[in-house]
């Protein structure tokens, strides 16, 4: 993920990779990598002689700030005498503890807290995708810096840094990497991780009421794909960020006296979630192709 192909964000696995072996470093020594200049740093961290810690901070304060910490990630013994730090072997544990991390933020973390095991099948399938190992990482430290960001961050930074991070997140490169990773964590996963991520916008958004029109992030998380004669399209927004046509009533502008506390609240955090599914078939003629598309299956919930 270079800045020619997502806006600013580093590409966070290629540094993963230049690292220096344990061995060549100091005693409880750290090498840093600015995420969201200038305000956040990702830092990763010796912790004794056989293992490493990665954390989010915040860069220009001058008591450092942690976001977030990762838990300690013992290195094999083969890795130790490497000529650098990190390898794929250390990307799964890494990506797994991001991924966990995040879900804490589902609006049913407790209930993923007590099924997270059961997802664990799911997450080794990613680890076996080792070609698309580089642009997992950097898309999962994209949208877990986003996470942080909109729940832990400093006040006086959180707008701009939650901005700039938006733009990364709407990008081709961003929005075409997300397609690659919701599909290979699975249907289980996915709905958690989206919910996640669009409950975050939400909360954005309703802290700034006066920006919702002019910082959109509508179906940022949805997307679309083909498989063999079937088109599925799975729309994601939340409805705090959607359009509205016509209508009296909308939770984002909040009449003097609703008719109903608990109704504003609840559409004002309610998600639309939509799958379509088309059935499609090319007939190749003499001189054109004929492309029959017939509805498949709708659900809106």
């Amino acid at each position: 993920m270079s800045s020619s192909s997502c806006s600013s964000f580093p590409d966070v696995y290629a540094w993963f990779l230049k690292l220096p072996p344990i061995t060549q470093w100091q005693s409880d020594s750290s090498m840093s990598i600015l995420l969201n200049q200038p305000y956040l740093n990702l830092k990763v961290t010796k912790n004794g002689s056989s293992s490493i810690c990665f954390s989010i901070v915040v860069a220009n304060f001058s008591i450092p700030i942690s976001l977030w910490t990762s838990k300690p990630i013992k290195l094999p013994t083969d890795l130790i005498m490497s000529t650098r730090l990190v390898n794929d072997e250390i990307m799964f544990p890494l990506l797994t503890n991001i991924i966990q991390d995040e879900l804490k933020y589902c609006p049913d973390s407790n209930e993923n807290a007590s099924r997270i095991d059961h997802d664990h099948d799911q997450l080794v399938i990613i680890n076996n995708f080792k070609d698309m190992m580089a642009m997992i990482i950097n898309i999962s430290f994209l949208t877990l810096t986003f996470l942080i960001c909109v729940y832990d961050a400093p006040k006086d930074i959180r707008s701009e840094c939650l901005n700039i991070l938006r733009e990364q997140l709407a990008c081709s490169y961003s929005r075409e990497t997300m397609k690659i990773f919701v599909g290979l964590l699975g249907s289980n996963l996915e709905e958690k991780w989206i919910r996640t991520m669009n409950l975050a916008i939400t909360n954005w958004l309703s802290e700034n009421q006066t920006e919702i029109r002019t910082y959109p992030s509508s179906c940022l998380f949805s997307y679309a794909l083909s498989t063999s004669a079937l088109w599925k399209v799975q729309v994601y927004c939340p409805v705090i960020d959607m359009d509205i046509e016509s209508s009296t009533y909308y939770p984002s502008t909040r009449p003097p006296s609703p008719p109903d506390e608990r109704l504003w609240f609840s559409l004002n955090y309610h998600q639309l979630e939509s799958v379509i599914q088309l059935n499609y078939k090319v007939i190749v003629r003499d001189t054109w192709i004929d492309v029959i598309v017939n509805i498949d299956n709708i659900r809106y919930i």
